[in-house]
C-alpha cells in the first residue's frame, strides 16, 4: 500500500514537473518569437531613420541650390515638395513602426511575466516537494 501512495506520488509529481517544464517551454518560445519580431521591427526603424537622414540632407542640400539661383527656383521648389512628402512618409513610417516596437514590448512583457510565474510555480513546487521529502 505504502509503496503504492508513494509511486503515484512520484507520478504526479512527474506529472506536474512535465507540465511546469512545458509550460516554461512555451514562455521561452513565445518570447524568442516576439524578441525576433522587436528585433525586426527595430531594424525596420533604424532604415527608416536612415532614409530620414537622407532626405533631410538633401533638402538641406537643395535648400542651398534655391539661395545660388532664382532660375532655378522653380523646379527647385517641387524637389523640395517631393522630398519633404518622402520626409513625411518616412515620418509616419518610423512612428507606426515605433507603435509597433512599442506593442511588442508590451506583448514581451506579458510574456516575461508569464515565464516568471511559470519559473515562480517550479520553484515553488520543488521547495515543496524537497520540505515533503525531508
Amino acid at each position: 500500500g505504502e509503496v503504492k501512495a508513494l509511486s503515484a506520488d512520484t507520478t504526479r509529481a512527474s506529472d506536474r514537473i512535465g507540465n511546469l517544464i512545458s509550460g516554461i517551454r512555451e514562455g521561452v518560445a513565445d518570447t524568442s518569437t516576439k524578441l525576433n519580431s522587436v528585433n525586426g521591427a527595430i531594424r525596420q526603424v533604424s532604415l527608416a531613420a536612415s532614409g530620414i537622414a537622407t532626405a533631410v540632407a538633401e533638402q538641406r542640400s537643395t535648400a542651398e541650390d534655391v539661395d545660388a539661383g532664382a532660375d532655378r527656383a522653380a523646379s527647385t521648389a517641387d524637389e523640395v515638395e517631393r522630398r519633404i512628402t518622402d520626409v513625411a512618409r518616412a515620418g509616419g513610417t518610423a512612428s507606426s513602426l515605433s507603435a509597433d516596437v512599442s506593442k511588442s514590448a508590451g506583448e514581451l512583457a506579458v510574456s516575461a511575466r508569464d515565464l516568471l510565474r511559470s519559473t515562480d510555480r517550479f520553484v515553488s513546487f520543488l521547495q515543496d516537494d524537497h520540505a515533503v521529502a525531508a
